[in-house]
């Protein structure tokens, strides 16, 4: 499930639900090694509730929801 808001000026985002048959812990370890590597900085880590990174103004975060997970991808532009 994929879900798109645009306010054009203020905020965009993406929002993405997925299932995996891999464990939180893989999940994890997968952003926290390859995110890094394209300039993200991890800024948030909230154990296995969810993980947050930032690079030019932009956030992403990933949690796990009852089984199933949402990657959050933001920006929000001043006035």
């Amino acid at each position: 499930m994929k879900k798109e808001t645009v306010r054009k000026g203020h905020f965009v985002s993406l929002d993405v639900d997925y299932c995996t048959y891999l464990s939180d812990t893989q999940i994890r370890d997968f952003y926290i090694e390859r995110l890094p590597l394209n300039g993200w900085h991890q800024i948030e880590d909230l154990g296995g509730d969810g993980i947050a990174f930032t690079r030019s103004g932009w956030k992403v975060s990933i949690h796990n929801e009852n089984e199933k997970y949402n990657l959050y991808i933001c920006k929000s532009y001043a006035k």
